[in-house]
Order: structure tokens, then sequence, then C-alpha cells
């Protein structure tokens, strides 16, 4: 017999090794794609502050 958690569809299971493989994938790919927006941020403000004194 289900239990009322069962019948909600909230059973609680343990983590597997894909998904942990997965999560730090993710992490992964994360922390790359934000150092690369660091980086193309930092070229944006060089280039800006480049165009600035070329105009004044």
């Amino acid at each position: 017999m289900k239990t009322g958690l069962e019948k909600a569809g909230r059973v609680q299971r343990y983590w597997r090794t894909k998904d942990l493989l997965m999560a730090g994938l993710l992490g992964v790919v994360f922390a790359i794609v934000i150092i690369g927006v660091n980086y193309v941020y930092m070229l944006a403000a060089w280039l800006s502050r480049a165009l600035c004194h070329a105009l004044l």
C-alpha cells in the first residue's frame, strides 16, 4: 500500500553517480561562462576607455 507522499509523487530518492557527475559538469560549465562574461566585460571597458580618450 502506498503512503501519502508516494501518491503525491514526491518520493525522495538518493543521488546517483550520474546525477552527481551532471551536477558537477553543470557547475563547471557555469563557472566557465561566468569567467568568459568577465573577460568580455573587461574588453568592452578597455575599448570604451580607449574610445573616450580618442574622442576627448
